[in-house]
């Protein structure tokens, strides 16, 4: 049976199904400039065209508008991504650090250097330290949609916003942390408890 190689009985999202796979000599395309090659690979341009669904210049159009569109989309998420962090998440850190700077100094001036102050300041540095690692992640978003701005090939093009997708999800993680060190009364946006609880 042709299609035998492609039946897998277990979790088809695990390491095992890919480790099977390749086993078998089935192709992991993980990115979707990678994936959307196959349209234009010449046997099954040669299918489309034998079984009358597309003719050649049909299915490089249809190839170039869907390359285009995982662009576009990336673009938007990107954009958005970098939004929130700038002006929701920022600001946000900066005026709970702010907030936290002048409770440890009315401690101290009170208590004196003590474990309370230790652990609160130890508390700050680490999270100063997110904020600052989110403002260097957007940055190096910054750099990567630039790049694909000035990005002419299509397929060039939509291998780098792979690169800004990943990016994007390095942001989040930095946000996110921010999120479970944060108070939330302070967090400008439904937190992750908030929208399990709220189902």
């Amino acid at each position: 049976n042709d299609s035998k190689n492609i039946f897998f009985e277990g979790d088809n999202y695990s390491s095992n199904w890919e480790k099977t796979a390749e086993k078998r000599g089935l192709p992991n395309i993980k990115a979707t400039p990678d994936s959307l090659k196959a349209l234009i690979e010449k046997k099954n341009i040669k299918l489309f065209e034998e079984l009358k669904i597309y003719n050649h210049r049909e299915i490089e159009s249809r190839y170039e508008v869907d390359l285009e569109s995982y662009c576009k989309n990336v673009e938007i998420e990107a954009k958005v991504a970098k939004e929130m962090a700038v002006t929701l998440f920022y600001p946000t850190a900066i005026k709970y650090v702010q907030q936290l700077l002048q409770t440890s100094q009315s401690l101290s001036q009170t208590l004196g250097k003590n474990n309370t102050t230790t652990v609160m300041n130890l508390f700050i540095k680490d999270y100063a330290k997110r904020i600052e690692e989110m403002h260097i992640e957007v940055i190096q978003l910054d750099k990567l949609l630039d790049k694909c701005h000035s990005t002419k090939d299509l397929l060039k093009r939509g291998k780098i916003y792979v690169d800004v997708k990943v990016q994007c999800g390095k942001l989040r993680s930095v946000v996110d942390s921010l999120e479970e060190m944060s108070p939330d009364e302070t967090w400008p946006i439904p937190k992750y408890k908030d929208l399990l609880l709220n189902l």
